[in-house]
């Protein structure tokens, strides 16, 4: 359960550090629990040809050449933000110390995937012949699933809604239009839309915030070609 209070502070890594409490606990099936906030992500440089196009190098590294996201202030002009749902176990090292978003196969599926997505034109025509920065942020930065392997979906969406109606809802545009106010971004929301229609929450303060955003399938669903499509 999350417990937020009406106080709000900047923070470096985040918004709600300071005002909201994780009293989630392991369970016998968790692996890597954890309640702490696991930080958003720059993780590397990325260009629009046909599709995305990220250097060989910087696809290698994907997952370990990182750096946290400081919300006190943003080191690049050009962004390219995917809205995640929330941390899972891997996510996690096995003292329950946050690593970054996408982390398990959602990052693999980035790495083997990225460069077949199907992208809409306008898109591309936005991005022109820039680099941008790759930035992975979690819509709720708690790990939601509480590490549960597999993964129990009841549990996980009831945790996810509790956290975002209690804070992330609210806290999400406010990373969002942070770093827009520094840099040029293209909002994606890749949110896991789930049973209960997580990514539509997403999608409505994405809306009610006047934040442009396009929207596609979370990259776990990357390996099927179907799943490919960013509209």
């Amino acid at each position: 359960m999350c417990c937020c209070s009406k106080k709000r502070s900047h923070t470096k890594d985040n918004f709600l550090n300071a005002c909201c409490k994780n009293n989630l606990t392991s369970n016998k099936n968790s692996k890597n629990f954890s309640n702490k906030i696991c930080p958003d992500n720059y993780a590397c440089k990325i260009s629009c040809k046909k599709s995305f196009k990220i250097k060989k190098q910087e696809l290698i590294n994907f997952k370990s050449k990182r750096s946290k996201i400081d919300y006190s202030k943003c080191n690049y002009n050009k962004l390219v933000i995917f809205i995640l749902e929330s941390p899972h176990y891997s996510e996690y090292d096995k003292n329950g110390e946050p690593i970054g978003p996408c982390m398990g196969k959602t990052g693999t599926n980035i790495q083997n995937n990225i460069e077949n997505l199907n992208l809409p034109n306008e898109l591309k025509n936005t991005m022109g012949k820039d680099e941008y920065t790759l930035t992975l942020i979690n819509a709720v930065q708690f790990q939601a699933s509480q590490g549960i392997s597999p993964i129990n979906k009841n549990i996980k969406d009831k945790n996810w809604i509790d956290f975002w109606n209690k804070g992330f809802k609210n806290d999400l545009p406010k990373r969002i239009k942070f770093l827009s106010k520094k840099a040029k971004t293209i909002v994606i929301n890749l949110c896991t839309l789930s049973d209960n229609g997580l990514r539509f929450y997403v999608n409505k303060a994405l809306r009610n915030n006047k934040i442009k955003y396009y929207e596609g399938f979370h990259p776990y669903n990357w390996n099927i070609a179907s799943r490919r499509t960013i509209t």
